[in-house]
């Protein structure tokens, strides 16, 4: 294009900036939480599982297909008005925007809608098999969308060089039909971005964790829906797309189909990062109290013995007195060792020992000795300080919420 025929006021208008710096500013959150979610599977919890080297996969394709690709298109016209690029230019421009859409696009998603999968497997919780089988079903679906929006782009021309070179001599089918094929896979987008922050909620809340866990789980799987707001939005560019329009100044669809992807990410990984957040935000000092009165202390069915409660503070090594009687015959105590699972549930395997001291010691025999089990309990006489014999019972109990 002969540089006398550009409009200089228009050749310097330019979205460029904008393009860039709101793409950048979220795939770096991506990166960021993708990187405490690998460092939390690896160094804390040593669970690092196949829906994580998913999770790297998309993040992977984002970067490389997507951010790194729009870096690359700026000297060929990225954020201009496309009358004042050279068809030269323009090509080369072409050529980066097809990669942005099979690689971030379409196989980022896909990783992303995978891994989101599999992860939720894990939240069975109460549920019945259905659950499964809804998401190997998921699973499934994503896959067949994903090998079809690939099949509409490699086999939109004939050759396929055609795609980003409109003077190579070929065939291409009509650019209608590629718009309803670009849509079809976007619905889907959309479909399974809100199934899959909608499924786990209900499964959410019948797990035996913390009020305040359920409850944040259940607002940061509901991130999934900002995703969904990303996909109308490039929707509605792909319904108003003019294949003859200025589609380099905006570049709506990609724009808008990375920042879903970006934020896809940033909400499928925020769940995972709750064992580093635990502290701050004191997600396991809500204790489920499991026949106990809110009072702390038994209720009416189990006596008025002392209780403690798993999840004290660290100065407390994981239990904490609520109550005690005052005649201080029996003393309970729960010692447990926390297993914390991906998701950031704890269980809790814990050894309950009850001290009685008013008890007589002909029944066992001679101190410190074991008067057997009994379903899984031990009895055993100590010499106390004041030269009582107490009967010290242990059990081994295990508390999963």
């Amino acid at each position: 294009m002969s540089s006398t025929t550009i409009d200089p006021a228009r050749a310097a208008e330019s979205h460029t900036v904008q393009i860039l710096a709101v793409t950048t500013v979220f795939h770096c959150l991506a990166l960021l939480v993708v990187g405490l979610r690998s460092y939390t599977r690896i160094g804390i919890l040593g669970s690092f599982g196949p829906q994580d080297v998913l999770m790297i996969l998309a993040t992977l394709c984002s970067l490389l297909g997507g951010t790194v690709t729009l870096y690359l298109q700026v000297p060929y016209g990225l954020g201009r008005h496309i009358d004042t690029i050279d068809r030269s230019l323009l090509i080369e421009f072409n050529k980066f925007s097809f990669i942005q859409s099979i690689v971030p696009l379409m196989g980022g998603i896909g990783f992303l809608k995978i891994a989101i999968a599999l992860e939720l497997m894990k939240l069975r919780g109460n549920a019945l098999a259905w659950y499964n089988h809804v998401l190997w079903g998921l699973i499934a679906f994503v896959t067949a969308y994903t090998i079809m929006a690939w099949c509409s782009f490699f086999l939109y021309c004939r050759p396929m060089a055609k795609y980003w070179d409109n003077s190579i001599e070929g065939t291409c089918y009509s650019v209608s039909m590629f718009i309803k094929f670009g849509l079809a896979n976007t619905g889907f987008n959309i479909f399974t971005d809100v199934a899959f922050a909608t499924l786990p909620v209900g499964i959410v809340w019948t797990l035996k964790m913390p009020l305040k866990t359920r409850l944040y789980l259940i607002g940061v799987l509901s991130l999934g829906y900002v995703a969904v707001v990303m996909g109308i939005l490039k929707a509605v560019a792909q319904i108003n797309f003019n294949p003859f329009g200025d589609g380099t100044y905006s570049y709506e669809i990609q724009f808008w189909g990375l920042l879903q992807l970006n934020l896809g990410i940033a909400a499928a990984c925020a769940p995972s990062l709750k064992p580093l957040v635990k502290n701050l935000l004191q997600l396991t000092s809500w204790t489920p109290r499991y026949g106990y009165t809110g009072s702390g202390g038994y209720n009416a069915r189990s006596g008025g013995n002392a209780l403690y409660t798993i999840g004290g503070t660290a100065a407390s090594r994981g239990y904490a007195k609520q109550n005690s009687r005052a005649d201080g015959a029996d003393d309970f105590e729960l010692r447990s060792a926390r297993r914390p699972d991906s998701l950031g549930a704890t269980n809790y395997v814990a050894r309950a020992e009850a001290r009685d001291s008013t008890k007589s010691d002909g029944m066992y025999g001679k101190d410190g000795e074991s008067a057997g089990e009994r379903n899984g309990s031990e009895e055993t006489i100590l010499q106390a300080s004041d030269g009582k014999k107490a009967i010290v019972k242990t059990t081994e109990v295990s508390i999963t919420y």
